[in-house]
Formats: C-alpha cells, sequence, structure tokens
C-alpha cells in the first residue's frame, strides 16, 4: 500500500534529496563556500529563479484576443482616417499649383521658362489637416485693381513667406522679383497688383 503523504502547512520547508555525482557536489560545494553561500542556499535560489522565469507562456484568451482585435481595428480606422485627410490635401496642393502655373503662363506665355523661373518647392506651404482644422478656403484671386501687401499676396498662393528672401538670394534676385516670377504680381509702391 502506498504510503500516504503529510499534509504540509504553506512555506514549510522539506527535505529534498537527489543523485549527483561525489566529484561535482564537491565542486560545487568549494564554488558556494568561495562565494560566502551554502549549497542548500544556492540550490534554494536556483529553483526560485527557475520558477520565476521559466513559466510557461499562457494562451491569449478569447477576451485578450477580442481586445486585440479591437485595438487592431481602431488603429486601422486612424490610419485611414489621416490617408483621407493627406488625399484631400494633396487634392488642394494640386489645386494651387495649377493656379500658380495658370498665372504663370498667363504673364507670359510666349517666353520659354529658364531655371529662375521654376517655382521652388520651399515657397509653398504645406500644412497637415487635422480633423479639428477648417476646410482650407478655396476663394478666388483678389481683384486685380486692389494691391495685396506682400503678406497677403503669399497667402493668396500659398507660398511660405519665411523662405521667400534666402529663395530670391539664391537666385539673385530681389525679393519683389522673385514673387513677380512666383505669382506674375507686380510690385509698386509697397503693394502688388495684377498684371
Amino acid at each position: 500500500m502506498a504510503k500516504k503523504a503529510k499534509t504540509r502547512k504553506p512555506g514549510e520547508p522539506i527535505l529534498a534529496t537527489f543523485l549527483i555525482a561525489d566529484e561535482v557536489w564537491q565542486q560545487f560545494q568549494a564554488k558556494a563556500q568561495s562565494e560566502g553561500k551554502t549549497a542548500a542556499n544556492v540550490l534554494m535560489a536556483f529553483v526560485e529563479n527557475y520558477l520565476v522565469h521559466s513559466a510557461p507562456e499562457s494562451q491569449p484568451t478569447e477576451a485578450l484576443a477580442a481586445q486585440i482585435e479591437s485595438t487592431i481595428d481602431r488603429k486601422m480606422a486612424e490610419v485611414e482616417n489621416v490617408l483621407d485627410q493627406l488625399q484631400n490635401h494633396l487634392s488642394d496642393l494640386d489645386c494651387r499649383l495649377e493656379r500658380i502655373e495658370k498665372t504663370l503662363t498667363s504673364t507670359n506665355p510666349s517666353t520659354p521658362q529658364n531655371p529662375s523661373q521654376i517655382i521652388d518647392i520651399d515657397a509653398i506651404a504645406v500644412e497637415f489637416l487635422t480633423p479639428d482644422s477648417p476646410t482650407p478656403r478655396d476663394s478666388a484671386l483678389t481683384p486685380p485693381e486692389i494691391g495685396l501687401t506682400e503678406k497677403a499676396l503669399c497667402e493668396e498662393f500659398g507660398i511660405n513667406p519665411l523662405n521667400i528672401r534666402r529663395n530670391a538670394q539664391i537666385r539673385g534676385l530681389s525679393h519683389q522679383a522673385y514673387l513677380h516670377q512666383l505669382t506674375g504680381w507686380f510690385y509698386r509702391n509697397g503693394l502688388y497688383y495684377s498684371a
């Protein structure tokens, strides 16, 4: 008949025995002693460490799988929303570029473009839309008889005013001449006028 196991209280120590080669045991005890430890303390630390670091990974439950799926769906919806906003902004930039190209070709259609007449991408303001941003305005250009300040002209054509002087200097132009090349508008008495 099998011997019945004694009922133990939680945390009550037991005597554990195992077989090991004598020379290996002697080396183990000597190493532990050289580190100021007992063989029993090293073995107990090993067992506790083994239990903590080698626990089998649990399989995801249905709730966890549903939570992961929900997170993925939510993130995908956010990505699609940002892609839609970028597509709308790209369409707006295309319209602005067409407007600038039409203005450039209408001011001097017979003269072929040379490198100094090419629009610099740095000069075009790029704004990223957020869900809170107002819809970009699609206004017509200001009537030709009304002069615009440099800032207003830049806003009208979507040009970043911070880059005008630098880009004009690179081309050896005044900033007024550079703005004229970009927009076709002429500088006169502190304001810009349509051709």
